[in-house]
């Protein structure tokens, strides 16, 4: 592997990844990038359930918040008792500048909307976006 070199004769390469510095000699396979080679990716399966429920959550208004103090779902809860916000709704809540989360507003209460995307089919506000959107893929299909 080492084909006879010594680490004096190749050049080396500073790496620097987290808090640790590495010294790599050149003539090593780079190993942090799989560009071209598909068979490391797998590819995530989509499931059919949830992406029905992502296209009729699409359909629901949204309303967003910043909160700091206070846990998301507390602040959602505030949020929609303030501002009188009628069920179906979406409140995405930012807890910082990359972390937000998203809430569903129905009539059964406030769910967590990932779990409303997987299981739309149980939520009776609901009904009248899903016929709706159902409608529309059977117009396409038509033309």
């Amino acid at each position: 592997m080492w084909s006879g070199r010594s680490l004096s004769d190749c050049k080396v390469r500073f790496v620097c990844r987290a808090s640790t510095a590495i010294l790599i000699p050149a003539f090593l396979p780079d190993l942090s990038t799989h560009s071209g080679d598909q068979s490391l990716a797998r590819r995530k399966r989509v499931n059919p359930r949830r992406l029905e429920g992502k296209r009729i959550l699409d359909l629901v208004p949204r309303f967003g918040l910043e909160c700091c103090e206070e846990k998301s779902v507390t602040a959602a809860r505030r949020f929609i008792e303030a501002n009188r916000i009628q069920p179906p709704a979406i409140v995405v809540v930012h807890r910082s500048e990359r972390i937000q989360e998203r809430y569903f507003w129905g009539f059964k209460g406030l769910f967590s909307a990932q779990y409303v995307e997987e299981n739309h089919f149980t939520f009776p506000s609901l009904a009248l976006l899903r016929a709706q959107l159902s409608g529309e893929a059977q117009g396409d299909s038509v033309a």
